[in-house]
């Protein structure tokens, strides 16, 4: 260094050292982002989660499964258990326990499109497009009753298990409660 300022080879070496600095905070707010979009599908996730569980507890799960009990109407879909991979992968490894019936509750609410009133009647296009909602369902706790886990996830776009999921776990009436 000469009496007169900085010479050009230290001037260029701090500037390296500023540029990996700013390229280390670059990274951290990507990151940052990355993580705030995460955790608000995640808020929404758990948000469909538990108008699923609600619509269920005050619906009653034979709704579901037992249609000839509410309606008459033989056309109206039945929601059966499925043994499809795509399906099943979503559990989380819920449907290997005894007993265990997996129901894809988006491919039946497609099926029954204005014939019964949907579990979670605010469930838009825009969030059928998005994540993926199933049930498991499990032998009922007390006579009357179905455990069921409410599993919902987000729809991944390239192949493989998805790379989030909420699972809620909720002890629904066979019947709707209303008609208890």
């Amino acid at each position: 260094m000469n009496s007169r300022g900085t010479s050009l080879i230290e001037a260029m070496a701090a500037l390296v050292i500023l540029t990996i600095g700013l390229l280390g905070g670059l990274d951290a707010v990507i990151i940052a982002s990355n993580q705030n979009s995460i955790a608000s599908r995640m808020a929404h996730v758990s948000a469909i989660a538990t108008q699923v569980r609600g619509g269920l507890q005050s619906q009653g799960y034979a709704r579901l499964v037992h249609n000839a009990v509410l309606t008459a109407d033989a056309s109206v879909p039945t929601a059966p258990c499925t043994s499809t991979s795509t399906v099943t992968i979503l559990a989380g490894g819920l449907d290997t326990l005894a007993g265990a019936c997996v129901i894809d509750l988006d491919a039946y609410e497609q099926s029954a499109t204005g014939l019964l009133d949907p579990v979670t009647p605010g469930y838009s296009a825009d969030d059928f497009a998005h994540y993926r909602r199933i049930l498991v369902q499990f032998a009922g706790v007390t006579t009357g009753s179905q455990q069921v886990a409410v599993v919902v996830s987000f729809v991944r776009t390239v192949p493989g298990p998805p790379a989030h999921f909420v699972t809620q776990f909720a002890i629904v009436p066979s019947q709707a409660s209303n008609e208890i």
